[in-house]
């Protein structure tokens, strides 16, 4: 049995709108690294928003791919459903590139929502 340790920097952009400094990220990824948490949550991936966020609440590839990760630790992000459910392939490839530095994409749904899950999970898995 593979045992998962995870932590979510995202949880702590409520209180800074998701504008974490370089050093702390850097700082954030290295000792999650040491203390042996294995996944750490990032922040979202926003298509839009009506107030501004920091960088971290829209989580783009190029934001990234400046840090220098420990190999061990897998990165992720989290999406809402319902921002996504009707997005087509082209914005899919554009948010979720491939060759991106995330190995985990959380969801977030109400149960509602949950038969509209699979296109973006199957998008998701291929990636």
């Amino acid at each position: 049995m593979t045992t998962v340790i995870d932590c979510t920097m995202r949880d702590g952009g409520y209180y800074n709108e998701w504008d974490f400094s370089a050093d702390f990220v850097t700082d954030y990824l290295h000792l999650m690294d040491q203390i042996g948490v294995t996944h750490v949550e990032l922040g979202f991936r926003f298509l839009k928003s009506k107030n501004h966020s920091g960088p971290w609440a829209y989580t783009p590839e190029s934001l990234i791919q400046e840090y220098e990760t420990p190999s061990a630790l897998k990165l992720g992000v989290m999406v809402n459903l319902s921002e996504l459910k009707d997005a087509l392939p082209p914005t899919l490839e554009k948010m979720f590139p491939a060759g991106s530095k995330l190995h985990f994409v959380r969801v977030a749904c109400h149960f509602e929502e949950l038969s509209e899950l699979g296109r973006l999970v199957e998008f998701l898995a291929g990636r």
